[in-house]
């Protein structure tokens, strides 16, 4: 097997590798939805790529797991003292090969370049089955006073 920093070269296998978790996450969306976010996702990765994303993949011949990080930058404070955070997202395992230390792996390579950056934390939304690998890599529940909230805009 084969883990990588992904170069714009690799984006046909990024975009299969997150259409897969899409689909297993979110089976109840249709075929029109998942074709409308696969055809964003190549001038996404072409604009962003190792700017403010990076995303990190297993080979087996084929792209069998990936990790994404996105970095955001905003005025510092004492939360983010350095003004830089990141966001771990679309970890996922095609299913033959889970519980083989993957995801671990490719984990272990976004902290490290997380920490390279020198950004002030990491964060994540953890499924129930991903909870293990990220605690047994140091994450914690945010023990925030604020509550996370969001507003949808209507397309």
């Amino acid at each position: 097997m084969n883990f990588i920093k992904i170069k714009k070269r690799d984006i046909p296998a990024l975009i299969k590798i997150r259409m897969e978790f899409l689909k297993e996450e979110h089976a109840e969306a249709t075929d029109a939805q998942f074709q409308i976010i696969e055809r964003r996702l190549p001038k996404f990765f072409r604009k962003h790529l190792n700017k403010d994303f990076f995303a990190y993949l297993c080979y087996d011949g084929k792209a069998v797991a990936g990790v994404f990080l996105a970095v955001t930058e905003k005025p510092a404070n004492l939360n983010f003292p350095t003004g830089k955070i990141g966001a771990i997202y679309n970890v996922y395992t095609a299913p033959e090969y889970r519980k083989k230390g993957i995801a671990n792996t490719l984990m272990k390579m976004a902290m490290d370049d997380a920490s390279k950056m020198d950004l002030s934390y990491l964060e994540l939304k953890a499924t129930k089955a991903g909870e293990p690998l990220y605690r047994s890599l140091g994450f914690s529940y945010d023990d925030s006073p604020y509550k996370p909230m969001k507003y949808v805009f209507s397309l």
